[in-house]
């Protein structure tokens, strides 16, 4: 999904929004971080800060999450009372 700004400018692609509402689900898995590379890790912290700013709450999610059941669903339902509380 791609998000943009008002003036039409692409903020960043999101792994998933959850339609209907402002809240964003993103994966992180190891791959992206992998090298080590600290442009990668700011250039994400920055895409990240200009979402919440247009509004969005960002749920990152990883493996770990995925192997306990109903923590990604906890996780996602914590986002939403905090978008529907903003």
């Amino acid at each position: 999904m791609e998000v943009r700004d008002a003036f039409g400018r692409l903020v960043g692609r999101v792994d998933f929004l959850v339609e209907g509402t402002s809240v964003i689900v993103e994966f992180d898995g190891r791959v992206k971080f992998a090298a080590g590379d600290p442009a990668v890790l700011w250039a994400e912290k920055r895409r990240e800060d200009e979402l919440r700013a247009l509004g969005y709450v960002v749920v990152r999610i990883t493996w770990a999450d995925l192997q306990v059941p109903g923590q990604v669903a906890a996780k996602v339902r914590r986002a939403l009372a905090a978008a529907a509380a903003a």
